[in-house]
């Protein structure tokens, strides 16, 4: 499946296709595949490098996901659940959320407010982005293929 077939079948569950940044990419959003730091793959193969930190949940190496979708891997390394424990892939994912908090404490006040609203849109749109996944793995159409 490419990014233009998932953004004709995301159109039926999100309004829009998408709750992104990538709502802007002409002629149809990407979809991502695997992302580290500021860098993102697509499904399609495509290589990006994120400059204005639309994606910060994958610099926070957000983990809970991880626990909801039983998953071994991710990136290629165990996932925290697997390797010790739900309990420490939970802690480890708000420790995350505390640190990035920690760093936003730095911004000039001018530049606070926006900051901070930014940063709680895309930890809730994370939020959402976990439901529309559960949602869409429970469809009769989707298969582990």
């Amino acid at each position: 499946m490419n990014s233009e077939e998932l953004f004709k079948i995301s159109k039926n569950i999100t309004p829009g296709g998408v709750n992104s940044p990538v709502r802007a990419f002409e002629p149809y959003p990407f979809f991502v595949k695997e992302a580290k730091g500021s860098h993102i793959k697509d499904i399609d193969g495509n290589d990006y490098v994120d400059h204005c930190l639309a994606y910060g949940p994958i610099l926070l190496g957000h983990s809970d996901d991880d626990v909801m979708d039983d998953a071994e891997l991710r990136r290629g390394k165990q996932t925290v659940h697997k390797k010790w424990n739900s309990n420490v892939a939970i802690l480890s994912g708000d420790a995350a959320a505390i640190t990035a908090y920690k760093h936003v404490e730095s911004v000039e006040d001018i530049y606070l407010r926006r900051v901070l609203d930014g940063f709680n849109q895309v930890a809730m749109d994370v939020c959402k982005g976990q439901q529309y996944d559960m949602e869409f793995e429970s469809q009769d159409y989707v298969t582990m293929e």
